[in-house]
């Protein structure tokens, strides 16, 4: 028996070899697709000024710096880097949450109510007594029961009379409707929130363009950015000549409530990491948009 064991074997050994060397071949692709950065480059119509606009874009953007307050990382892997200012917080709203609830524990431990919304998991990955989990979808428009809006979870009986609350917004790309069509009266009852923005790959499209811009531009009317952070598990896009992270991270902060100047860090800074561990972390710079 041991010897019919053997010749089966050798009979097999080339099929195995050759699958091996199929394997190492495809090892090598993956890692020098791993070395090489990706960048989708991007010409709008050079009647359109595309450099232009993307440049007056990111500008909306600009950091600054709240000098009597420090910033600290919330979260693991899908942290944020926000300001150590949760003294007055009760509540907050955690829109998208997927496998990843570290930012929603960090928040809670503090003794904050997690509202968390996310359509495409059945319940939240993890249990806490602060978390409030609801299966559905948070759009700009609400078309069934499936589907809430930005608003409508702001005018909910637990958070109606709340001016002083938290959000952290992962939608993967309906962030800009939802921001461009709430109300600033609504934003302006968020404290803090940090977003993570997708697919500026769009941006040479007028009519995303038109939305993205104006939910920026909707935003910074009530907050300012404090911090922002490239996310390299996308690519790079250039636009007419200007090279920025296609999803990137940022964090807000209410203007009434806080001293603010232009910020002079580096990014990325101390405080980040990259959302891929395998691959270095985007440098930012200095901000010159």
């Amino acid at each position: 028996m041991a010897n019919r064991f053997i010749e089966r074997l050798r009979n097999k050994t080339p099929y195995i070899r050759r699958l091996q060397r199929e394997i190492d071949d495809l090892r090598h692709q993956l890692a020098k697709v791993e070395r090489e950065p990706v960048v989708y480059e991007t010409f709008g119509d050079p009647s359109s000024r595309i450099g232009d606009e993307f440049r007056a874009f990111l500008g909306l953007l600009r950091p600054h710096d709240v000098p009597d307050r420090h910033k600290r990382r919330v979260g693991a892997a899908a942290g944020y880097v926000m300001l150590d200012d949760f003294a007055q917080v009760r509540q907050a709203l955690s829109l998208g949450i997927g496998d990843d609830v570290s930012w929603d524990g960090d928040i809670a431990d503090r003794g904050v109510r997690i509202f968390q919304y996310d359509h495409s998991v059945r319940a939240s990955p993890q249990m806490h007594e602060g978390f409030s989990f609801y299966r559905k979808r948070v759009v700009a428009a609400a078309q069934g029961r499936d589907e809430v809006t930005l608003t409508q979870i702001m005018d909910s009986a637990a958070l109606a009379d709340d001016d002083n609350i938290i959000a952290k917004i992962d939608i993967e790309g309906d962030e800009w409707a939802v921001l461009n069509s709430t109300r600033t009266e609504v934003l302006a009852r968020i404290r803090q929130l940090a977003v993570e923005f997708h697919w500026l790959r769009n941006f040479s499209d007028a009519s995303w363009r038109a939305t993205a811009v104006g939910a920026l531009r909707n935003l910074t009317a009530t907050h300012c950015c404090i911090h922002i952070h490239g996310t390299n598990w996308a690519p790079f896009v250039v636009m007419g000549g200007v090279a920025f992270p296609s999803v990137f991270e940022a964090t807000f902060v209410r203007r009434n409530d806080h001293h603010l100047v232009p910020s002079t860090a580096v990014f990325p800074t101390e405080l980040d990491r990259p959302c891929n561990p395998k691959k270095p972390d985007f440098y930012l710079g200095h901000w010159n948009y």
